[in-house]
């Protein structure tokens, strides 16, 4: 803005020296499971349940999944997911070792397969599937002139329908070809093409001539319902937007296409066809514990979570064994932004329950577990269904984090934010006494328990933390983990910077100001910023390839003891 010749005010805006460090959700749930439809082996984002069962089939009676997810939603009062279906690999190390199967049933002309149709996905679900095939012919007019064998474009009687990429025969019944249209001149009616076959003489304009697509169309059943139709499709890979596999791969929730006339003349299937797809299998007949673990190499189970760059909360509910509570403990030490909550197994006494974690040296401020497990209705009968705890506690960590003046410092424990919803039973009583409760939490085994006046509720806030380690409690690690990634994420920008001393400051006041606003929402400890955090820049590094800074973080402690003491105020007398 220039100069201002008259008095009055200019107003600019210039951009900050500060780089704004953002927040990050760390209430997100993360699930590997047995389910009847969707991916396998791949991280999928859910943000309801009714996508999840869109997404992933309903409620499997021998899987906890669906189960999780469910209960999951209703308790974070909304959020978001991401769900790792899985199943048995010969391998676990190579994801083409998988034994599910997709459901399939080929299309005939005549008696020739032309095109497979599958399953999208691998199982049983797709067993439920049929599809029906129809000739449509979208494009059928006349020919407006005679098509010599040199020609590259033609006038028709009609250009409607046409798009660039269609296949279009052309013929008077003598000669014919086969043309791929290149481009469209709508106000000539005029069509220019590559030849797709040789034209042996002229075709010429009459009561005969015309000009036709040879596509189809596709209607996708599921349990005999109409599910979704796939209008214009064609054999020919020429026809890039409208060719059979590209376009229901593209379209289609259910299907998937193959073609099977590689290498010969195309053919569409016969008119009117219909076909049942069979032979889906979820391939759950000889699941072991590492196919819900996975594997890094290649990259199944937990280790499909890793292209997701956010804090993900984890649980493998399926199954309640030491395989699965140190593949938990594991994954989350060796990878960023992970915490998980592990299962101990049905059916232990709290005796038992400190045997598990203990025998498993299930030693860890990244995961924790809770005792017993509880019973919700079951969706379907309406009776009582026992689950594993792990959804539960995690489905209150997403609320408890999502509510305003709390976040992932706030222990979602206690009588006000450990009070749980839709939870009918307790797997056993242990825990409604106290002498058991006195038996699990010097173990770091957190109790559910049912408090008169109060309902069910968490009641512990430990990690499974080594005796006298840096982050006893829950909180604490989730808040490093929040702190952590917001900054990585919201100082990408130093990196290629000057590494000077302008550098160090911009980059000191970029952290402590969402330092200072994580304490004043209440995320640190302390009277004074000074208290709550500090950042040190090792300034030996200045001028070097390499940038150091120490961050230190004064978390809270949550109250786990109380003691009061009274005692008789006795008058005084004179």
């Amino acid at each position: 803005m220039g100069e201002r010749k008259s008095p009055g005010h200019s107003i600019t805006e210039e951009k900050s020296a500060v780089a704004p460090i953002e927040g990050v959700p760390s209430g997100i749930g993360a699930f590997v499971g047995f389910a009847e439809w969707g991916p396998i082996g791949e991280s999928i984002k859910i943000n309801t349940f009714e996508e999840a069962k869109a997404k992933l089939g309903n409620f499997l009676a021998n899987a906890f999944l669906m189960y999780e997810l469910f209960i999951w939603f209703k308790i974070s009062k909304g959020g978001t997911v991401y769900v790792v279906r899985t199943a048995h690999y010969t391998d676990i190390t190579d994801p083409d070792t998988l034994v599910a199967v997709k459901a399939s049933e080929d299309l005939l002309n005549g008696v020739t397969p032309v095109v497979t149709i599958n399953g999208k996905y691998h199982g049983v679900m797709g067993n439920k599937i049929s599809a029906k095939a129809t000739r449509t012919n979208k494009i059928n007019t006349d020919i407006a002139e005679d098509l010599t064998t040199v020609a590259t474009n033609i006038v028709l009687e009609n250009v409607n329908g046409i798009i660039q990429g269609s296949v279009i025969f052309i013929t008077d019944t003598t000669n014919d070809v086969l043309v791929r249209v290149t481009s469209i001149v709508s106000s000539q009616k005029r069509i220019y093409f590559d030849r797709l076959t040789v034209q042996g003489a002229d075709i010429i304009k009459g009561v005969n001539s015309s000009a036709k697509s040879r596509d189809f169309q596709l209607e996708v059943y599921f349990e005999n319902s109409l599910v979704e139709t796939i209008d214009n499709l064609s054999m020919y890979p020429e026809n890039v937007v409208e060719y059979v596999e590209t376009k229901v791969d593209e379209e289609s929730d259910w299907i998937e296409a193959i073609d099977l006339s590689a290498g010969l003349e195309p053919e569409e299937p016969t008119d009117d066809q219909t076909i049942e797809l069979t032979g889906g299998d979820d391939g759950l007949d000889a699941v072991v514990d590492q196919d819900l673990v996975g594997s890094e190499t290649g990259k199944t189970g937990l280790y499909a979570f890793d292209p997701v760059d956010e804090q993900l909360n984890i649980s493998i509910p399926e199954v309640q064994s030491a395989t699965i509570a140190q593949g938990i403990m594991n994954y989350c030490e060796a990878r960023k932004y992970r915490y998980g909550i592990v299962d101990i197994p049905f059916d232990q006494t709290p005796d038992e329950a400190v045997e598990f974690v203990e025998d498993n040296a299930l030693v860890s401020n990244y995961i924790s577990t809770f005792y017993p497990h509880v019973k919700i209705a079951d969706p379907l009968t309406g009776q009582n269904k026992l689950i594993p705890i792990s959804g539960v506690a995690l489905g209150q960590l997403a609320n408890i984090h999502s509510q305003v003046g709390k976040g992932p410092w706030t222990a979602f424990a206690g009588v006000e934010d450990g009070r749980l919803r839709f939870i009918n039973a307790l797997e056993s009583e242990w825990t409604n006494d106290e002498t058991y409760r006195d038996v699990l939490y010097p173990k770091n085994i957190n109790p559910v328990y049912f408090k008169k006046g109060y309902g069910f509720l968490l009641y512990g806030v430990r990690n499974l933390e080594v005796i006298g380690g840096e982050f006893p409690q829950i909180p604490e690690r989730l808040t490093f983990l929040f702190a952590e990634q917001a900054i990585d994420d919201g100082t990408q920008w130093v990196e290629f910077q000057n590494n000077d001393i302008s550098l160090e400051k911009r980059f000191t006041r970029s952290v402590k100001q969402f330092l200072r606003g994580l304490w004043a929402d209440g995320g640190l400890r302390g009277a004074t910023e000074e208290e709550a955090f500090e950042i040190v820049i090792d300034e030996s590094f200045r001028g070097t390839k390499d940038f150091k800074a120490k961050i230190g973080l004064a978390t809270h402690k949550a109250t786990e003891f109380v003691y009061i003491n009274f005692h008789k105020k006795v008058k005084e007398t004179v």
